[in-house]
């Protein structure tokens, strides 16, 4: 009798360390949320929602194509997925040259669904071209191991492109992708491009070591707009950096926390979210489209939604264990909101 109240014992204790073994490391199921890719509400964030098939990914970024309903996502190492306007389901896309690939950056190009991607497959950083089911390979990296992190196209002339690389070379295309030239070359990485949807030539960069520079004319010179970020510890870890269309505000998101910038980025100014300085990155913003007033900014596996332009926020737990990597309001309807994830 005594052993068997032994064994009894040890096979409840076994089960209790599971359980709290698998509440400490988030051992759920999917279908739980614990490994979901990709999130989606449909009333503005109050209640967030699992595509199931998309738990296996880590998304890079995301591009939702108004015009034809298409929606991809960059992954960490699974190429893109796509869904489209009329599909209820997320496929990869079929590209050998995706096969494993890490995507750091997807543009829409026109308005039939085309989209360009900077991919780094095969040991380089590659463009590519997707349009109608094809691929079509615009340009890679000279030298192995080095990555095109960020892609913008010129809001009046589709034919200019420009890309940023780790290599520091901020390269233009005045032909579709055709060729491509270094307009300048910086002495450190640079691992993304924000671009001015209506003032042509206007882009900011952010470099490897935390600094931002912009340009007014496409690249040809250059501003270091990095000393304001000097008064807050952490903001030259930058994680992400926005622009809001509507009012021309910069957004960056880093180690320290939220900030914005009226001017372009040579001033910065704290936005405070309802959690401490530095206790979790802030990982992706994004601004409703239709309401420059309404903000997203994620924290951990959080969202902060402002109405009042950052002066209050309200938070929402999401149903899911890994890290915000990215924010999508679709542009017709705010209420739609998209949520990348990764670990």
């Amino acid at each position: 009798m005594k052993y068997a109240l032994i064994v009894i014992l040890t096979v409840l204790i076994i089960i209790f360390a599971v359980l709290v073994i698998g509440l400490m490391t988030g051992n759920q199921s999917f279908s739980g949320g614990a490994k979901a890719g990709i999130l989606f509400s449909k009333n503005g964030g109050e209640h967030w929602d699992i595509f199931e098939e998309t738990y296996k990914i880590e998304v890079e970024t995301m591009k939702f194509n108004p015009d034809s309903g298409d929606f991809l996502v960059g992954t960490r190492e699974n190429g893109i997925w796509k869904k489209e306007a009329a599909g209820k389901e997320w496929q990869e896309m079929n590209f050998s040259v995706l096969k494993g690939a890490r995507v750091f950056d997807l543009e829409k190009y026109d308005n039939s669904g085309t989209f360009l991607a900077a991919v780094f497959s095969e040991k380089r950083g590659r463009i590519l071209r997707l349009e109608n089911g094809a691929s079509q390979e615009l340009y890679f990296t000279s030298l192995p191991q080095y990555a095109i992190f960020g892609l913008a196209i010129h809001p009046f002339n589709s034919k200019i492109l420009w890309a940023v690389s780790s290599d520091g070379g901020f390269y233009e295309s005045r032909d579709r992708g055709g060729n491509w030239r270094a307009v300048f070359r910086f002495g450190e990485g640079l691992v993304s491009l924000t671009d001015h949807p209506y003032l042509a030539g206007r882009l900011w960069v952010v470099t490897s070591q935390g600094k931002i520079y912009g340009t007014w004319d496409a690249g040809k010179s250059w501003q270091n707009l990095s000393g304001g970020l000097g008064k807050f510890s952490g903001a030259d870890k930058i994680k992400t950096l926005i622009l809001d269309k509507k009012t021309g505000i910069l957004y960056l998101g880093s180690e320290h926390g939220l900030l914005k910038s009226s001017d372009g980025g040579k001033d910065w100014q704290e936005v405070s979210l309802p959690l401490p300085t530095g206790v979790f990155p802030v990982t992706a913003v994004a601004v409703d489209p239709n309401n420059s007033a309404k903000i997203f900014a994620a924290a951990g596996n959080q969202i902060y939604l402002s109405e009042d332009n950052g002066f209050s926020w309200r938070g929402a737990v999401l149903p899911a264990k890994r890290l915000v990597s990215a924010i999508v309001i679709d542009p017709k309807n705010s209420d739609n909101i998209y949520v990348g994830l990764r670990k």
